[in-house]
């Protein structure tokens, strides 16, 4: 080989050394006379390029699995507190609201609170029973007890988030003449 010899091997051009023999890569001229970058380097870029729009999808996707995940808790929260308040409501309709059978079956305690009867069961996230301090979601139940035999009481059950109330059921459970009497229908 001469100093200054150009040898064209597998789409690349090379040449030695000026110096020395050995052989390096270098950049092709087009037809204006520019040098163009070689092959390998523009694959690099692209490959780079692929690799952050993947990545940017990749980031935009987990944030919405994210979200979804929060939005499906919420929604298993919300759904297991109506259960309860639907079980409230139906054991209120079926006891004809005696505090004690409601007090029994439900596993709470009332406080009266000027004629009406008071309860609150306070939940976390997870919908595990917990003190007021740390409560994230709050289920009330409030009656009006029936005052004789044949009367309607009537019952207030509200679900809330913290501050904001979610939903009401509002029941009514009539207390028949014979519970009172002592009697069997």
């Amino acid at each position: 080989m001469t100093h200054g010899s150009f040898i064209q091997k597998n789409k690349g051009v090379f040449r030695t050394s000026q110096n020395s023999n050995t052989v390096g890569l270098s950049t092709q001229r087009n037809r204006g006379g520019t040098l163009n970058p070689p092959r390998s380097r523009v694959f690099f870029l692209e490959m780079l390029l692929n690799i952050l729009i993947f990545a940017i999808c990749a980031t935009v996707a987990l944030q919405v699995f994210v979200e979804a995940k929060v939005e499906i808790d919420r929604s298993q929260a919300l759904t297991q507190l109506t259960v309860r308040a639907e079980t409230m409501a139906e054991t209120f309709k079926a006891t004809g609201g005696q505090t004690d059978l409601l007090t029994q079956t439900l596993g709470v305690e009332f406080d009266d609170i000027g004629g009406a009867l008071r309860s609150c069961e306070y939940f976390d996230g997870d919908l595990d029973a917990t003190g007021k301090d740390e409560a994230v979601y709050t289920l009330e139940f409030e009656f009006n007890p029936a005052e004789y035999p044949g009367d309607v009481a009537t019952a207030c059950i509200i679900a809330s988030n913290e501050d904001t109330e979610l939903f009401t059921v509002e029941v009514k459970g009539y207390l028949p003449r014979a519970s009172q009497e002592g009697v069997n229908p």
